[in-house]
């Protein structure tokens, strides 16, 4: 559906921006979002700045900003004396969240990592024969002294040979 459209009801401009209309109804009690009018059959009517308005608001949540956090930034901007001022609040914000970003960015890579060295040892295991029990895993001569990534050795933790004395990570 175009966003070129001059008026949307709950139900078009939720699909078109992939909510639920009960998710508008709350981002309206919230104050998130506003109709710009009522329909003779008492319907919300929504403008296009609407599509761009849950669009923003979706990135903001998807950013890490919680609907709250969404209702906070938009009372500073309009309760700055100044425009700058606003921008300045929003300048800060956004840098803040840019840190948290790049921070889990690395940490997704780390991850990839280690997902491709456990992809890369699993070729190992290729054309196994043992039975399921993964106490056979362990005892496994085909990777030779090489030990197992992180993302093999938590599987097979049961074994002595292949405990890690590893802090647990919090997320």
């Amino acid at each position: 559906m175009s966003t070129t459209r001059a008026t949307f009801t709950v139900g078009e401009l939720a699909s078109t921006c992939g909510k639920s209309a009960r998710a508008l109804r709350l981002y309206e009690e919230m104050g998130l979002l506003t109709p710009m009018g009522r329909t003779e059959g008492g319907y919300r009517e929504y403008g296009p700045e609407a599509v761009v308005r849950l669009r923003w608001i979706s990135d903001l949540c998807e950013m890490g900003f919680q609907l709250d956090d969404v209702r906070s930034l938009i009372d500073a901007v309009s309760n700055a004396e100044t425009a700058g001022g606003a921008m300045d609040d929003v300048r800060h914000r956004y840098a803040e969240v840019l840190h948290r970003i790049d921070e889990r960015v690395a940490r997704l890579r780390c991850l990839r990592q280690e997902v491709a060295v456990s992809l890369s040892y699993l070729e190992a295991c290729r054309g196994c024969e043992q039975t399921a029990d993964l106490k056979c895993c362990c005892e496994c001569d085909r990777h030779g002294e090489e030990k197992p990534p992180l993302l093999i050795a938590g599987m097979r933790c049961e074994s002595e040979r292949f405990r890690l004395n590893r802090q647990p990570r919090i997320a």
